[in-house]
């Protein structure tokens, strides 16, 4: 590639940046709302563009309203051999009125199984 003037401005830039916000999380939570700016995320793309489609990608997957749940599941699970962990996420719905909350969620972890009261704690994400 000939060292054009443009191509020697860019690589000689110390860094470059894309930013991704929206307005309306930022008045929904306020001064509570993640300051992406604080903790950028590096990277080692040559083009903007596929940092850009990076940073969206990663934006849409953060600006989403998601609670974190721990549920008493009556029945003792055994996932030792149920599922395989590297194929399939294991998921479920959770339905609580209380907590105004009919969404799917991710089983993130086990925080305890009682065999003799035959139940067990899930930690869910969703």
């Amino acid at each position: 590639m000939p060292a054009s003037p443009t191509r020697i401005a860019f690589v000689s830039e110390e860094f470059r940046s894309y930013v991704a916000s929206d307005a309306a999380i930022r008045s929904r939570y306020g001064p509570a709302a993640r300051d992406t700016l604080a903790a950028p995320v590096t990277t080692f793309f040559d083009l903007t563009s596929d940092a850009a489609a990076m940073c969206d990608e990663r934006f849409a997957l953060l600006k989403g309203d998601r609670r974190k749940f721990q549920v008493v599941v009556q029945g003792v699970l055994a996932f030792t051999g149920a599922l395989d962990f590297s194929q399939v996420v294991p998921a479920a719905t959770l339905v609580d009125d209380e907590k105004n909350a009919n969404l799917p969620v991710a089983i993130v972890g086990i925080a305890g199984i009682d065999y003799d009261a035959e139940r067990t704690t899930l930690i869910v994400w969703g």
